[in-house]
């Protein structure tokens, strides 16, 4: 985030903790329990928002170098992300050409041919296939024509998008709108990739979103991990276009205070919370960045797998560096698998009980509220 608008942000947050409230949505908003339990909205949610529009897949970070490559299972179909000699992202379907075998798994570097296991047919990082064993029995099958399938793919300001469309086409710029300046300046290419879990858990995919949107359940569901942390009562939102913002700030948010404004550091004494539309979740932290792709799985409604990722401004070389990583990954994940996953477990189980139809968001939830009315807004769209 640009300094400038830190000081607009930090004045903001100093406002509201002067008048002891926190950013007010103009009205409550009630959203119907289905879009949490009904199959056929989740079919559509597939087809319209994990195929029809572009997604933040992975981070520039995890592939820091030519030959580096990942694979990923979680959106609507198989994906390999590579980057070439010429250090170019290119993004492609994990088929292969011949009887549709995967050709890579897992993530590596140094990669410069992908070998199907099945027949060996092999492709280089740039897609093209340049081996067909016993190429004289397929006759016919033009090398040119049979490469990997290119999946439309963009990197910018450290993020890869993706869209699983093959006919598809997206401008990244337009993508992050209004948000394209503020996410330049953090530099997130700059950051080492360190760390990444991944969970499946038993509830829908649009819960793990809707629980970094509001500071209102801290002080009771995580009053003795995070609530320490933060100041919840106190929280900003905006929303820009389809995606949202929202700062909680730190205990020490209020030591910024008396110092000149050239000297506010935003970014050091808050999380700044980013959902960029539909599915991930970008939480900027004092030291570090987190990252949380959010997708529905099995085909279930009620089922959602996704990845955690932790980048770092320096690569963690001593054990004590490694320790105060694991430290910091060890809390989140207790705050997420000890107190929302169970909660919200709860929340899926009562979607479908018939006690009620919609379920409320309160005024003190704007960025709850702005992420559910783009929600609705691309259903509909």
């Amino acid at each position: 985030m640009q300094h400038q608008k830190q000081v607009a942000e930090t004045r903001r947050l100093f406002d509201l903790m002067a008048r002891g409230t926190t950013d007010f949505a103009p009205e409550i908003w009630r959203e119907p329990v289905a879009v949490y339990a009904d199959p056929a909205h989740a079919a559509r949610e597939q087809e319209i928002l994990f195929r029809g529009r572009p997604l933040a897949v992975a981070m520039s970070a995890e592939l820091p170098r030519p030959g580096d490559f990942l694979t990923d299972d979680l959106g609507p179909a198989p994906l390999i992300l590579t980057r070439t000699v010429a250090g170019e992202v290119k993004a492609f379907l994990n088929v292969c050409r011949h009887r549709g075998a995967r050709v890579a798994e897992g993530k590596g570097s140094n990669k410069r041919r992908f070998i199907c296991p099945y027949h060996a047919w092999t492709y280089d990082n740039e897609g093209r296939l340049v081996g067909i064993p016993e190429q004289e029995a397929f006759e016919g099958v033009d090398c040119a024509t049979h490469g990997l399938t290119p999946l439309p793919v963009a990197e910018r300001h450290g993020i890869i998008w993706v869209q699983f469309d093959p006919k598809a086409s997206f401008d990244a710029e337009a993508v992050l709108g209004p948000l394209d300046a503020e996410l330049a300046a953090y530099n997130f290419a700059g950051y080492h990739f360190h760390e990444r879990r991944t969970m499946t858990v038993p509830i829908n995919w649009k819960l793990v979103v809707d629980g970094f949107l509001e500071g209102y359940h801290l002080r009771s569901l995580h009053k003795k991990t995070v609530e320490p942390i933060f100041l919840s009562r106190h929280c900003s939102a905006e929303v820009y276009g389809p995606n949202v913002r929202m700062i909680i700030p730190r205990r020490s948010f209020p030591e910024m205070q008396g110092q000149p404004e050239q000297s506010w550091d935003l970014v050091r004494h808050t999380a700044i919370i980013y959902v960029l539309f539909p599915n991930t979740v970008i939480v900027v932290q004092g030291d570090h960045i987190e990252t949380w792709h959010c997708y529905p799985s099995g085909g279930k409604v009620d089922e959602c797998t996704f990845h955690l990722g932790f980048y770092v401004p320096e690569p963690a070389m001593t054990p004590s560096a490694h320790e105060h990583w694991r430290r910091n990954m060890d809390l989140v994940l207790a705050t997420v698998k000890d107190e929302d996953i169970p909660t919200s477990r709860g929340i899926q189980t009562g979607a479908t009980s018939g006690a009620q139809t919609h379920v409320v968001f309160g005024r003190n939830e704007p960025a709850l509220i702005g992420f559910h009315r783009a929600l609705r807004d691309a259903m509909a769209a």
